[in-house]
């Protein structure tokens, strides 16, 4: 940066000249025995501040020298706008189960990064299922700070089976680096009716349609996997239509059993012993998947 300063009076002079930057003083150079008529250049390196603002002051100033009166042209000021960078990147594109089952309800996640040098108000976040050519949310990422990283997320509960690829944009309309701006992930959504068979393993017991009152009596099912993938965090429930688990084949009182991974055309057998509590007709229902996906099987039983 060039400054021009000039002897206007009859006497050589010394003197300082001086930058300051919204009012304060970043450098100085020293200017010695300029002649009556002359005009030296002293040249100043400004580093612009790492964050943007506008009308920024910048005032060059000569010291006063001794009898001076004329001061009026001892400093000059301009105003700069400094531009920020910004930049907001998106990565760690995540679901939250292995395998997303039809009507399910997955998480989603990914993380908001800002690598410029401005905090952003807003950053609009969207996610789109390329499969389907649907976006399928639409967040924003406020006030994020120089330097901070937000995980954000939501819960998708995909409609169609099969490979879905979703990807997670940043659409922030400053951003002057496209190349991380956006990520992708595969996921396959599975048909639990297409993929499982539910029976009971008795067609007589287990449980049985009548059974005694203040005593336990199991319900028992057998899961049968009809395709060749491995189907990862697999769940199947029993209802007991309010009575109470004694204990299930794993030794606690849950009314779920977490498969997290069914291997390929595997066989699997599961119960449930229940306490028949006081006289009733009461119908245990097991199930598997969600919404217009879900298979059951139900059996009345009457306890007496």
């Amino acid at each position: 940066m060039p400054v021009v300063v000039n002897n206007q009076g009859t006497l050589s002079e010394s003197s300082v000249v001086r930058l300051l930057q919204n009012g304060t003083e970043i450098a100085s150079q020293a200017i010695t025995l300029l002649a009556p008529g002359e005009n030296v250049t002293k040249t100043f390196t400004w580093i612009a501040p790492d964050f943007e603002v506008q009308n920024l002051p910048l005032k060059v100033l000569v010291d006063t020298v001794t009898g001076e009166t004329d001061t009026a042209d001892n400093s000059n000021t301009k105003f700069v706008n400094v531009n920020g960078i910004h930049d907001v990147s998106v990565e760690g594109l995540a679901f939250n189960k292995q395998t997303a089952y039809l009507f399910d309800t997955i998480t989603v996640s990914a993380n908001v990064t800002n690598r410029g040098n401005v905090n952003e108000s807003t950053v609009p976040v969207q996610f789109k299922d390329l499969n389907g050519g649907t976006t399928i949310q639409n967040l924003d990422v406020s006030n994020l700070k120089v330097g901070e990283t937000r995980n954000i997320q939501f819960t998708w509960n995909p409609q169609v089976k099969n490979f879905h690829t979703v990807k997670v944009l940043t659409l922030l309309g400053t951003d002057s680096n496209a190349s991380n701006n956006e990520q992708s992930q595969s996921v396959k959504v599975i048909s639990v009716k297409d993929s499982i068979n539910l029976t009971f393993v008795s067609e007589a017991s287990f449980p049985a349609t009548s059974e005694s009152a203040s005593s336990t009596f199991y319900t028992w099912v057998n899961i049968d996997s009809k395709v060749s993938d491995a189907l990862k965090d697999l769940n199947v429930t029993l209802n007991t239509d309010g009575l109470t688990i004694q204990t299930n084949q794993d030794g606690n009182t849950n009314s779920f059993k977490n498969y997290a991974t069914f291997n390929t055309l595997d066989s699997q057998s599961y119960y449930w012993e229940v306490q028949s509590g006081s006289a009733a007709t009461k119908v245990m229902n097991v199930s598997m998947g969600f919404g217009t996906d879900k298979i059951s099987v139900a059996r009345t039983v009457s306890i007496s």
